[in-house]
């Protein structure tokens, strides 16, 4: 049986933060596909006196989830009206190798903007918009394994 992952972020957040969460990806019956909010996010969601967006994953989609978020003009107007955008990515780790027992391991990478003349990150889009280029940062907590 294959996990809903974007189920899970919403119940981590929630637990987690205490966040006020929605969905904004739709399927569309025409074309056969889902369809995300601004061709970024899946879910939105409210904490800290912020509204973020978020784009949710398994690790074998993860570079391609990221190649089509930094490769995104809306993604820079998102983040150039002060919201927040997270790429999370869900794995399945064995609790102890050789053992059956399984845990939920998951991964926040945070997206921000920067004047590309003041790059000190190494992690940065080709793509320039007015002078900004998005940078990013993994888990500035480090990986947690969840009970979900």
């Amino acid at each position: 049986m294959r996990a809903n992952l974007k189920q899970k972020t919403r119940d981590y957040l929630k637990k987690e933060y205490g966040a006020v969460v929605g969905n904004v990806e739709f399927f569309n019956p025409h074309s056969r596909q889902t369809v995300d909010l601004f061709g970024l996010f899946d879910i939105l969601a409210i904490f800290n006196h912020t509204l973020y967006g978020i784009q949710v994953t398994s690790s074998s989609n993860f570079s391609l989830h990221h190649t089509k978020l930094i490769n995104n003009k809306n993604l820079f107007f998102w983040l150039d009206a002060e919201n927040k955008a997270w790429l999370v990515k869900w794995e399945k780790k064995k609790v102890k190798r050789g053992g059956k027992a399984y845990k939920w391991q998951l991964k926040i990478r945070e997206y921000w903007l920067v004047d590309y003349r003041e790059i000190e990150n190494e992690n940065h889009s080709k793509l320039k918009v007015d002078d900004q280029v998005v940078v990013w940062e993994d888990n500035k907590g480090g990986d947690k394994n969840e009970d979900f």
